[in-house]
């Protein structure tokens, strides 16, 4: 029954119903002769099982998924069209995340399927265990077709989910520029913060997505917007190292000497302690205090050496904890000191005392040869100021 359900093979499900074979046998993963016939899209199987009162009801072990699910997901629109016809649950939700067929048909952005299922009155606004909506999913992964559809539907453009997160959240995340366009249009609020106090500009800066970023600008959106611990988007795209995303926010003004809540730290310490020596640079090319200091009064030209100060204590700790060679971590770029003083037992258990010698030697050149290039580049700004200050 499943290899013949599974393959679409009509006449030989046919002589095996005929045969009283089970019509609910189960495979696996807990997949039903209907499951299968509902994710490979055979139309012709679906009829016959349900003309033999197959369960359209049934879930599968293993995600929990009905056949209307797996119909909805694979864009199946003849199968999610004779699901429905026959009284398939709409509304059913998986085991996973109680995720709807909407939601994996937006998911997937299979229009097709979306246009059916909300034609034949799916719940528009129904909410996954983490609360996302099916604009949320088309949203996250950029499917403008289904975005757009949802919208003309009337979706809830300020639905929030678990983490306060609302479409455009997603979509300035993800940097998908076409659906942040048509939230845009249908003025999703461009203020509105997640449970962390981001707003969608922190989300598109803090990931890279330069486009995004453009797009929310010129829409206006605030600058000097401050997250939970006070970073406002130029301290996150200075952290992550976008320099790209640095420069569109230098461009419309972004206060460069902003200070966070947690340590008083500027964009430009926020370079300094995680290495960023393209963002430090366009930092101290648009004057940066480079002289300026956080809570712990530490200026921006000291952290980096307070970084490898830290790097090195590891490094010691994990020398003389004796072991083999640890190849492995040769490669690894330095730690900042965030990371470095935060997980300093853990990066030491984690590789059991192996002998740290190798990566060391090889780290301690690159790290010399990044730290005279920034003390290069730090005194020549400091010169700069200096002679500006005169």
């Amino acid at each position: 029954m499943l290899r013949a359900a599974r393959n679409g093979d009509v006449p030989e499900l046919t002589r095996l119903l005929e045969n009283n074979a089970n019509i609910e046998e189960m495979g696996v993963h807990g997949l039903s002769p209907l499951h299968w016939a509902a994710r490979n899209g055979h139309e012709g199987v679906v009829r016959l099982l349900l003309e033999n009162n197959a369960d359209i009801a049934a879930m599968d072990n293993e995600h929990g998924y009905s056949p209307l699910h797996w119909a909805a997901m694979n864009d199946h629109e003849g199968v999610v069209r004779l699901l429905l016809e026959n009284n398939a649950d709409i509304a059913a939700r998986d085991n996973e995340g109680g995720r709807s067929p909407l939601h994996w048909a937006a998911d997937k952005g299979h229009e097709g399927a979306v246009r059916l299922l909300l034609d034949n009155k799916a719940d528009i606004a129904a909410s996954s265990n983490d609360g996302n909506s099916p604009l949320h999913m088309a949203a996250k992964h950029g499917h403008e077709g289904a975005v757009r559809l949802l919208l003309e539907k009337n979706a809830d453009i300020a639905a929030s989910t678990n983490d306060g997160a609302s479409p455009l959240h997603c979509a300035a995340m993800y940097g998908h520029e076409g659906a942040v366009i048509l939230l845009l249009e249908k003025n999703a609020d461009i203020a509105a913060r997640n449970k962390f106090d981001r707003s969608p500009l922190h989300m598109a800066a803090m990931n890279g997505h330069e486009g995004a970023v453009r797009l929310l600008l010129e829409k206006k959106a605030d600058l000097a917007a401050k997250n939970y611990d006070g970073n406002s988007p130029l301290h996150v795209a200075a952290k992550h190292g976008h320099e790209g995303v640095l420069r569109l926010l230098l461009e419309r003004n972004a206060d460069i000497a902003a200070r966070n809540n947690e340590d008083g730290a500027s964009p430009l310490h926020c370079a300094a302690v995680y290495g960023h020596e393209g963002v430090l640079r366009l930092l101290l090319e648009e004057n940066a205090d480079i002289a300026a200091r956080d809570d712990v009064r530490v200026c921006a030209c000291k952290w980096r050496q307070m970084v490898m100060a830290q790097w090195q204590r590891c490094w010691c700790a994990g020398r003389a904890a004796g072991g083999g060679r640890m190849e492995a971590a040769a490669g690894r770029q330095w730690q900042p000191l965030h990371d470095c003083s935060k997980h300093r037992a853990a990066f030491i258990r984690s590789w059991q005392g192996r002998e740290l010698r190798v990566a060391a030697e090889e780290e301690a050149r690159r790290v010399g040869e990044q730290l005279a290039r920034e003390r290069e580049l730090l005194l020549s700004a400091r010169e700069k100021q200096a002679r500006e200050r005169e």
